[in-house]
Order: C-alpha cells, then structure tokens, then sequence
C-alpha cells in the first residue's frame, strides 16, 4: 500500500507546512536522501500547538504535540518535496518534546521503576 493511501486510510489531516523563511528552509535533498528541518507542532489551522509538559501539559498533552509534530513532518514533505510515495525508507526521525526537567527525571525515573 502506498504512503499517500496510508495516510488517507488512517483520516489523517495534515496541517498547512511551513513556508521557507529567511535561511530556513523547510527540507534539503542531498543526493538520494531528503531531509526534514525545524518543525513544530502544526494545528490544522496553522497555528502553534503550545505547552510544557510538565508545566502546563500533563502527559497525553506531550503526546499530542509530538502527534502534530509528525503531521507537521508529513505536510512538508508532501508541500516542499511533491509526491510522498517517492520515498522509499526512513532511516532517521527525530523528535523532541518542551518538558520541565522535573518532568524528564520524574518519567525517567518511573521507567526505571517499571522496566
């Protein structure tokens, strides 16, 4: 099954991608591999999904922004690069989350506990 039908599939609702501004550029093809810079946590209309967990997010908040983060990836590619189905493999995604330190140590202590 192809990506694009995958993503249709799952009622997935991309978010508009970011524009290139100023040096920023949203994706940068080198060679065979595309890579995808900078992205934020895109709601569908446009704006920021804004938090810390920790803060003012308790953990399905942290999991949802990283969710918008991923559609945020997804809309660029798909706005910036053309047809998504051209990518073959992903060989490196990398995300990250606004935490209070608390936070990380109290999740990194619990996992310690469970595991």
């Amino acid at each position: 099954m192809s990506i694009s039908k995958r993503i249709e599939e799952l009622g997935l609702e991309l978010p508009p991608a970011p524009p290139p501004a100023g040096l920023y550029r949203p994706i940068l093809v080198v060679d065979n591999f595309l890579y995808v810079s900078g992205q934020g946590p895109v709601l569908k209309d446009g704006s920021l999904y804004k938090g810390r967990v920790g803060h003012n997010l308790d953990l399905e908040g942290g999991k949802l922004g990283a969710r918008h983060v991923g559609l945020t990836m997804l809309s660029t590619i798909v706005t910036h690069f053309g047809e998504i189905n051209r990518i073959k493999r992903l060989v490196k995604t990398l995300g990250m989350v606004n935490c209070t330190p608390i936070f990380t140590t109290i999740l990194w202590l619990s996992m310690v506990l469970v595991n």
